[in-house]
């Protein structure tokens, strides 16, 4: 072939390509055009930007938009390892929009996937983008619409989301949990539903931190909050030209300054104490509100230098906020312990015995009594006819008086509520577990009013001390109430249900005083409700004190209890009278910050806590048949026993877990110490609080088992120490050591108690040890 035919082919191949795009191009845009687009558009937005904590709550808002015609169908979220499946119905009209809020439970580092399904199958997919999953840091949210109160650079130790609106606050009250500090700025409240307000006080009751600010905007903020967080109200507003914070942060020695700063001027309430004041001006207040506080600041908190200021008011803060009793600040929302959910109430199984008083009957008609019918009836051939009968009769009696028996029995429910009262007039939290045994069921199917949420999955009878299997359960989701469903569990299930509960109301006046030489719990007692194995709960909660075993309603009942009755637990919150009732927030162990007590350092009197049960649960299992097991745990926090007036004296008790190289029995005060030196800690008894003291005695004695030999020939130097100067006072070995005055002041701390050190001559030593101190509240 030619070069000029070739030429030509490749004209005419790269003018048909040429055409073919042509056409491709022309055609694009109504090919896209006539591709039909969904109607139906699903938006979605996490609590707190999607933070959250291992093994909580979060709330998803779901808003579903229909641009084509009427609708049905279901919001499915799948937390497939665990094989829940929760439901909720689904209606769009035509040319609508609706929000939707679901309360979702992380349970074990799930993932969840939210769709929108109907008859035709999956219309919308996702998974849920969590961020800052097992969150270990503290989590401070603040609000304002102007942009963020705290930088990122204020204190790198804290999680900060801003929000410009409200709009995004939970309406679930347990999703407040994964964040520990709110600030809001300035920004206006007249849009927060009910729910949000609830939400909003309960967190703050059970521990959390609302900081209130923004200057001539304050009343604004302030004005569609409960009225339990109003711990100031606020007056004009003025011009304050020079404001020192100097001596205010807690964790800074510099003194932050505030210039030409428009603030409002507070009145504080009658529970709150101020923060800031420019000579007799308050313009910062801070106010308890259950276990939690309520910071209102006069001004802007966006003014220049305030941010190292604001961050020092949670410094000390406990991570997370909603924290155990251990820091000595609140009870968690934690659950009951398994153990004891697992407890079925085999005892109340129902009685069999009635069918047994047939037995004797079809005895005698088996033998005696079909002799003397076919004799008789002079008929021995009936004996073929009479034998079979009693065989059936009896397998029909017995038949059905068992299934009978049984079906008043099975499933056995048996159901527990922890219920958290901080307050008469604050909203209690309630966690409640639910154990179901329903042997060789198909499906068992229940209803609860509360927000459900996994537990600690399937238990068999061999596995109650491993975890628990996955369920699968299907949760339908609907208003007001929830529609639970298992199909062939093959062990013990176990559910929670989770919310807030008007409690019954308590009234206690208790007071500490001596009678014939010891101190006694003495008092009055009241409570709306019949209450069972009423206790008192000192110090960090580790130590009880059974104050009675019925508390009648609407009754009041006269109390004088031995102070001495109170009972340790080693470590464990003794909570409604079992160590096995261990409080701990979803398993996230709190942080201790500093300024929080030590473990074994006792807290100055101020909560106490009194619990007691109820027989009836708040969320109960509805529509089950069987035989159903409810108690309630009410944990109402009181004030501590008002202490005996005028000089007290005390016996001191060792902290056994500080002592260093050696130990101490604490039921003869005998210590057996080792050289080269022993040191022993000793504090006040947790019901008694002394804050000047005025006498310390330190008496040695003999070991009535180690001979009559004079204690201080075995011990070379007795040390006290001085904590106020830092450092171990000695002391010449003697049977008694008396301090007075400034030295007592220095050996003894109110928080602290008493340091001693003991140097052996020899090896080893043993020596009985009294210390006793006296002083006034």
């Amino acid at each position: 072939m030619a070069m000029k035919d070739i030429t030509k082919l490749m004209r005419r191949g790269f003018t048909i390509l040429g055409l073919l795009a042509v056409v491709l191009l022309v055609s694009k845009t109504p090919l896209q055009a006539q591709t039909p687009t969904d109607p139906l558009t699903m938006e979605v937005a996490l609590a707190w930007e999607g933070h959250i904590r291992q093994n909580q709550w979060t709330e998803v808002r779901i808003t579903l938009k229909n641009e084509g015609a009427d609708w049905q169908g279901e919001l499915i979220v799948r937390d497939t390892p665990n094989q829940i499946t929760y439901r909720r119905p689904v209606e769009l009209p035509a040319h609508s929009y609706k929000q939707y809020r679901l309360p979702i439970f992380i349970k074990d580092g799930a993932t969840p996937t939210l769709s929108l399904e109907d008859a035709q199958g999956v219309r919308q997919e996702m998974r849920l983008p969590f961020r800052g999953y097992d969150e270990e840091n503290r989590v401070v949210v603040n609000a304002d619409m102007r942009g963020p109160i705290i930088g990122a650079g204020a204190q790198m130790m804290d999680t900060h989301v801003w929000l410009s609106d409200l709009t995004a606050l939970p309406e679930t009250p347990m999703a407040w949990d994964g964040m520990d500090v709110l600030l809001l700025n300035g920004i206006a409240t007249a849009d927060l539903n009910a729910a949000q307000q609830e939400a909003l006080l309960a967190w703050v009751a059970a521990g959390g931190h609302l900081i209130i600010g923004g200057g001539p905007a304050l009343q604004q903020t302030l004005e569609n909050l409960a009225e339990p967080l109003h711990v100031a109200t606020p007056g004009k507003a003025s011009i304050v030209p020079y404001l020192p914070l100097s001596g205010m942060t807690l964790n800074k020695e510099s003194v932050v300054t505030l210039n030409d700063v428009a603030a409002v001027i507070l009145q504080p309430g009658a529970k709150a104490t101020p923060l800031v004041s420019v000579e007799d001006t308050i313009l910062a207040v801070r106010g308890g509100v259950g276990k939690g506080y309520v910071d209102v600041i006069g001004w802007d908190l966006t003014h220049a230098g305030s941010e190292v200021w604001l961050v020092d008011l949670w410094i000390n803060d406990p991570i997370p906020a909603i924290s155990t009793p251990l820091t000595g600040r609140a009870f968690s929302t934690g659950a009951p312990n398994l153990s004891n959910l697992l407890e079925m109430p085999y005892a109340s199984f129902s009685k069999i015995w009635g069918l047994l008083l047939l037995f004797p009957i079809y005895v005698f008609l088996m033998g005696p009594g079909t002799l003397i019918l076919v004799r008789r009836l002079k008929r021995p051939v009936l004996a073929w006819i009479f034998i079979p009968a009693w065989i059936v009769g009896a397998l029909i009696i017995l038949a059905l008086g068992l299934s009978g028996v049984f079906s008043r029995t099975f499933p056995m429910i048996h159901e527990i509520a922890m219920i958290n009262v901080p307050d008469a007039a604050l909203p209690s939290r309630v966690v409640q577990g639910t154990a179901i045994y329903a042997p060789r069921a198909g499906y068992v199917n229940w209803n609860v009013s509360g927000a459900p949420r996994p537990f600690m999955g399937s238990y068999r009878l061999d596995s109650w001390y491993d975890e628990g299997a996955p369920y699968p359960i299907e949760v339908l989701l609907r208003p007001g109430d929830a529609h639970i469903q298992a199909r062939n569990p093959l062990g013990i299930l176990t559910w929670a249900t989770e919310g807030l509960y008007d409690s019954p109301a308590i009234r206690s006046e208790l007071y500490i005083a001596p009678q014939d030489g010891i101190y006694h719990v003495v008092g009055e007692l009241w409570s709306e409700a019949g209450l069972r194995d009423v206790t008192l709960l000192l110090g960090n909660a580790t130590y009880s004190i059974t104050l009675t075993q019925t508390l009648p309603p609407q009754q009041t009942i006269s109390i004088s209890r031995p102070a001495t009755a109170t009972y340790s637990s080693y470590g464990y919150a003794n909570i409604c009278g079992s160590v096995n009732y261990v409080y701990a927030p979803y398993y996230v162990v709190p942080t201790l910050t500093p300024g929080t007590p030590a473990y074994g350092v006792p807290i100055p009197p101020g909560d106490c806590y009194l619990t007691g049960f109820i027989d009836a649960v708040p969320f109960p299992a509805n529509n089950i048949a069987g035989f159903h097991l409810q108690e309630s745990c009410l944990i109402y926090t009181i004030a501590c026993p008002a202490q005996p007036q005028g000089k007290i004296e005390a016996t001191l008790e060792n902290v056994s877990n500080k002592t260093e190289n050696g130990w101490v029995d604490i039921y003869t005060h005998i210590v057996y110490g080792n050289a080269p030196s022993t040191v022993l800690d000793y504090i006040l008894p947790v019901y008694l609080h002394i804050t000047h003291v005025e006498k310390l005695t330190i008496a040695l004695s003999a070991d009535p088992g180690a001979g009559t030999l004079t204690p201080p020939t075995d011990i070379a130097e007795i040390a006290v120490w001085s904590w106020e100067k830092k450092e171990w006072l000695t002391y010449a070995p003697s049977e008694k050591i008396i301090l007075t005055g400034a030295e007592a002041t220095q050996a003894f701390d109110p928080q602290q108690g008493v340091r001693l050190r003991f140097t052996p001559k020899g090896n080893s030593f043993q020596v009985q040890v009294l210390i006793t101190v006296e002083g006034t509240p």
